[in-house]
């Protein structure tokens, strides 16, 4: 699952689903509502993604199989498996942390965190009250990449996807970067909007 699909079908995820759109800050809320969205998103793949996290059994217990350890957060927050990759000790396509603590601090350290791992694609989720702490969080990235000289695995992409608190209907901040034989390391700010309309912005980054 490439950046591209990864944010057009959780679009359509959260277009779709029932669930109600939190309307409060309760971090319990947040997490509830995106692991549902994003295990319908990866029911949705092509490649039918196989998720891990903790609590899925509580969104829905069928997702856990028998003798599979698809209940289990490991060192991240969710991590998704294309089935032909789906073994005991295989290794994640893509891996997400969802950080449901609004502050800076507990965003900085879980998106370094996600950046020490390998996945051919990493996201990371964050939240805050106003648009001007989310321009913090953009700038967070940028210096944090920036200072610290950060290296990127070869053919990797990368998403930062923040919730745009004043966007209705939801409406989220994305952040890209991809690592290829042409790319450079640079965060590129793909702007504000629902995920799918974003989605079509990665064709047009460098």
């Amino acid at each position: 699952m490439n950046a591209r699909d990864f944010l057009h079908l959780l679009g359509n995820a959260i277009s779709a689903t029932k669930r109600k759109i939190p309307d409060s800050g309760e971090a319990s809320d947040w997490t509830d509502f995106m692991l549902a969205c994003i295990l319908e998103m990866a029911k949705s793949d092509i490649h039918n993604m196989h998720m891990c996290a903790r609590k899925l059994a509580k969104i829905d217990p069928s997702a856990i199989k028998a003798g599979d350890h698809m209940g289990q957060e490991f060192r991240y927050d969710i991590t998704l498996y294309a089935t032909k990759n789906w073994q005991n000790w295989s290794l994640p396509d893509v891996i997400i942390e969802h950080e449901n603590d609004w502050r800076a601090d507990s965003f900085r350290w879980d998106f370094w965190k996600l950046m020490c791992g390998y996945g051919k694609l990493r996201v990371m989720f964050g939240y805050a009250g106003t648009s001007t702490e989310i321009d913090k969080r953009v700038d967070d990235v940028r210096s944090m990449a920036k200072e610290s000289n950060w290296q990127y695995p070869p053919n990797t992409e990368d998403l930062v996807v923040l919730r745009n608190p004043d966007g209705l209907p939801l409406q989220w901040r994305v952040l890209y970067r991809r690592n290829g034989p042409d790319e450079g390391r640079e965060w590129k700010d793909l702007g504000k909007d629902t995920l799918d309309k974003l989605a079509e912005k990665i064709t047009n980054v460098n």
